[in-house]
């Protein structure tokens, strides 16, 4: 009752759980097998079995089975355990909570396909080179900054949701129309828009006690995201490790040996200026946890404190620096390295040649976009007071 079924595992758990319990003639089995265990429901203890012989149908007596559940039920759980009946009143209740959560579940990820829809056709119908470069960039960047769920996963969501709703109504024989949706603020899959409680600081939102404590028992849910140095962000499936780790170092040496004249070389204005800022990453603000924080303070009713340290966020400013993450990425070195094979054997093009006839175009084609996307190479931005070194 508390997973986020809009959450693409979580959809496809609830639609394996369903259709296991949705196979042929298992529903009557139970209701039949429940009810010669509710005919004594005070001797769960094993009693002399009836005669096994099967009818001429092939199938055993709901006693047979009665009694095999009742022994497994004394093995398993005690001679005091109380049975709670599948097909009864509580069960039955429990069921609508979830099918209610699954129509907000199917909602919100049917609000989330109209988004994306929306977005692709608004960039389609104005068309032109700019929107053409647009689709270059993304497509680049996606394997770097893989969204968190993509189209087709989002339609394979909304059928396992549709499909486990099925499920369950014909188990339960539960109809549609009975199964009232849940409110926006009670729905666990409506909950990403409710945030914790948080507080404004000098280091960004942070949460609070009563903040943590809805995390914890799932009454609200807070978005995560990625707010460290980009450079250090998780390496991806769609990322070379040992090159991205390569690529860091190299960059990292590069920015401690040549600050100076990187930090100056952004700030400058003309033609050199721009050509920096268009290589550069700009100036940026992260944030960052540190584990030896200090203790919250009291937000229980009840005046007692809560003596846990919970770690603290601080905010750090990253200069102006280089960066070659991107060139880790397998679509971009599996695309170079197709089309050098290709002109090397179709065309015979050597490799000195496909530099000349592919990296300066690349590198032109690279700047071009910069200019056309990003507004803030164009001209100087203020140089702050002290730049801190990365």
């Amino acid at each position: 009752l508390r997973l986020d079924l809009s959450a693409p595992k979580n959809a496809h758990m609830l639609y394996r759980i369903s259709k296991v319990l949705s196979l042929p003639n298992l529903s009557s089995l139970l209701k039949a097998t429940e009810e010669s265990l509710q005919c004594s429901p005070h001797t769960l203890l094993p009693q002399p079995p009836p005669s096994v012989q099967p009818p001429e149908g092939g199938q055993l007596p709901h006693q047979v089975a009665a009694l095999a559940a009742r022994t497994h039920i004394v093995e398993m759980e005690g001679n005091n355990y109380i049975y709670v009946p599948i097909f009864g009143l509580y069960t039955e209740n429990t069921v609508r909570q979830v099918l209610c959560n699954v129509r907000s579940a199917d909602l919100a990820v049917q609000s989330e396909l109209e988004a994306a829809a929306a977005t692709k056709n608004r960039c389609a119908s104005k068309g032109g080179v700019l929107c053409w470069v647009r689709d270059a960039v993304s497509w680049l960047e996606s394997a770097v900054a893989a969204a968190d769920s993509s189209t087709d996963e989002l339609q394979r969501t909304l059928l396992h949701l549709t499909a486990a709703a099925q499920h369950l109504h014909h188990l339960f024989q539960i109809s549609e129309s009975s199964v009232i949706s849940a409110s926006t603020e009670e729905s666990p899959s409506k909950r990403r828009s409710a945030v914790p409680d948080q507080v404004k600081t000098a280091n960004g939102m942070v949460l609070t006690d009563e903040g943590r404590r809805q995390l914890v028992s799932g009454l609200r849910r807070k978005d995560l995201k990625y707010e460290g140095d980009p450079d250090l962000r998780p390496i991806s499936f769609g990322e070379l490790t040992l090159l991205v780790r390569w690529l860091y170092s190299l960059a990292t040496f590069l920015n401690n040996k040549y600050s100076s004249s990187i930090s100056s070389g952004y700030y400058s204005s003309g033609i050199a200026g721009l050509l920096w800022r268009c290589v550069l990453q700009p100036p940026l603000t992260v944030y960052e946890y540190q584990k030896h924080g200090s203790a919250p303070q009291n937000y229980d009713n009840g005046g007692s404190f809560c003596h846990s340290v919970y770690p603290t966020k601080r905010a750090r400013q990253l200069p102006p620096r280089l960066s070659f993450r991107r060139a880790a990425n397998r679509q971009v070195l599996l695309c170079a390295v197709l089309l050098s094979v290709a002109l090397r054997v179709f065309g015979g093009v050597s490799l000195s040649r496909q530099f000349m006839y592919l990296a300066l175009p690349a590198l032109l084609l690279y700047f071009s976009v910069q200019l056309l996307l990003c507004r803030t190479v164009l001209r100087p931005p203020p140089r702050p007071a002290s730049s801190p070194l990365h």
